[in-house]
């Protein structure tokens, strides 16, 4: 856990890069969230929430907001998780395929998704 900030930011700096993105700053509460939770998944589980905060911070300054980890992970004062799951996913998407200039196949890839998945799912959140 003493190394936990380092490893945050060498992989906010590592994934910023993958992405195109300015390194954006982690407030105080986000990081501090960050630092206390259990990581019950590990370093993936990392990466994929800063992947995530990334996108949805649209490269900007990642706040507590940004960050989705399991509730039952999490230490001290919980923040509750975001409205509905289809939510957070059609604003991931929206996010990535700007980020991606709306290319399809540059979006996918990012998402870490196959293209006729990216297009089912953009049907069903009716993005265009």
């Amino acid at each position: 856990m003493d190394d936990m900030e380092l490893l945050i930011n060498h992989i906010l700096q590592r994934q910023s890069r993958a992405m195109g993105f300015r390194e954006p700053s982690i407030s105080p509460d986000a990081l501090e969230t960050m630092m206390n939770y259990s990581w019950p998944g590990n370093v993936r589980e990392l990466e994929n929430c800063i992947e995530r905060a990334l996108l949805l911070s649209e490269g900007k300054t990642i706040n507590r907001r940004h960050l989705f980890m399991r509730q039952a992970a999490m230490v001290g004062n919980p923040e509750p998780e975001p409205a509905s799951l289809r939510k957070n996913d059609r604003l991931l998407i929206e996010n990535a395929l700007k980020k991606n200039n709306y290319n399809i196949t540059q979006t996918a890839k990012m998402l870490e998704i196959s293209r006729p998945t990216l297009y089912n799912k953009m049907k069903k959140f009716k993005i265009r």
